[in-house]
């Protein structure tokens, strides 16, 4: 028969099983948006939020994380923002960042599925287990196509 405290262990095993599946998204999210800065050029290159600023500090590749969601006993899933800045040249303002909404959820506990929320029931599937360099070249091709549709 199961008692209490080992009830009370399983739970901190699985609160601390979500807390590292959280980080997790947090470091994919941001890889897949360091691949779209990569892709597009843009690594290391920031602009001034406003012209008055003394230094260019906001990145032309951006996330937004909003709040994580838990359903009961199911893996973390959060919802995100990835926009990408585009201007006339450096020097005008001001400048437009286009984001486009993005799930990411655990499909196993080594492949996420990232859906553009725009586009209902179309997940894509991220390998955990690729190497970091490419693992997020084919949904950073997809997402450049999309914002491409989007700005036609």
């Amino acid at each position: 028969m199961i008692d209490y405290q080992t009830l009370c262990k399983q739970g901190q095993a699985f609160q601390q099983t979500k807390l590292t599946h959280k980080e997790i998204l947090k470091r994919e999210i941001q890889l897949f948006a360091d691949t779209l800065a990569r892709q597009l050029g843009l690594v290391d290159k920031y602009y001034k939020a406003n012209i008055t600023d003394d230094m260019a500090t906001t990145p032309y590749v951006q996330t937004n994380i909003h709040s994580f969601v838990e359903d009961g006993f199911e893996l973390p899933k959060v919802n995100f923002d990835l926009g990408v800045t585009l201007e006339d040249a450096p020097e005008i303002y001001p400048k437009t960042t286009h984001f486009i909404k993005i799930k990411a959820t655990f499909a196993q506990s080594d492949r996420l599925l990232f859906e553009f929320l725009v586009i209902p029931k179309v997940a894509y599937s991220v390998n955990l287990q690729e190497d970091e360099e490419y693992r997020y070249s084919k949904l950073t091709e997809s997402y450049i196509q999309l914002l491409m549709k989007s700005l036609s």
